[in-house]
């Protein structure tokens, strides 16, 4: 592929569960083998997903995920679907099937300035893997990355992401409950943080992921500190009950 080009998705490309680990209360880092030959994506993509008697959904790949292994960040709604499936009938073992890469909320290649990534909640799935890639290619990049929950307790692996960002990465907590006492999460959501902390986004690249609502919300508040509109690239993650909402 040439540089800056994106792979071409596959097509009913088949894969296996190895793993389902409980990060969260309410989320599970979901783990799938792929059949031969390996995936090639890039970091910030998904798959469309389908799971055994389940509809497909898009899954976005974490910054652990290899050509060879997936792993996705999927959060139980609980209100049935694909990812209440995951957290209570999902077993290792289990054959899946996808489609994809797709997606286009991938690395600037060009950009050289200052950066700021923000997820909100399981989005920090593709967000962390758009810094960790940003580490490799630029390991002393100005990078700043804003994540938050409604819970504290959302926030997994902590360490993991750490190691993830450049060498003088910033990684900012904020959760709906946190303890401004703690001195570790910001009470709040992270556009609060972001608002509190920069005057100028002029001359930054900006990467944000999660629910529509909150990447909605985030495109306004970073264009009114000058942030311009080319160089933000987002990609919002709709829940079936969000989809059913949407107008045909």
């Amino acid at each position: 592929m040439e540089d800056g080009a994106l792979p071409p998705p596959r097509f009913g490309v088949h894969g296996q569960v190895v793993g389902l680990e409980k990060v969260a209360d309410n989320i599970t880092a979901m783990q799938i083998a792929v059949e031969a030959p390996p995936l090639a994506f890039a970091p910030g993509q998904y798959v469309a997903l389908t799971l055994p008697d389940q509809k497909p959904r898009d899954y976005s790949l974490s910054w652990r995920s290899t050509p060879f292994l997936l792993e996705f960040f999927v959060r139980d709604h609980k209100a049935g679907g694909a990812s209440s499936f995951v957290a209570r009938r999902l077993r290792v073992d289990d054959e899946v099937c996808f489609d994809g890469p797709f997606g286009t909320m991938t690395v600037d290649p060009i950009h050289q300035g200052p950066i700021l990534c923000v997820a909100f909640s399981t989005g920090i799935g593709p967000i962390a893997s758009i810094a960790a890639a940003i580490a490799d290619q630029q390991p002393e990049a100005d990078l700043h990355l804003y994540w938050g929950a409604a819970e504290a307790q959302e926030l997994f692996l902590l360490d993991d992401i750490a190691a993830a960002l450049p060498l003088n990465g910033q990684l900012v907590l904020c959760a709906e409950d946190g303890d401004p006492a703690s001195g570790i999460i910001r009470p709040g959501s992270p556009l609060d943080a972001i608002k509190a902390d920069f005057d100028t986004l002029d001359g930054w690249q900006a990467y944000a992921a999660g629910p529509p609502r909150m990447v909605e919300a985030a495109a306004p508040l970073l264009h009114s500190l000058g942030l311009t509109a080319d160089a933000f690239r987002a990609d919002a993650f709709f829940t079936e009950q969000d989809k059913q909402k949407s107008p045909s």
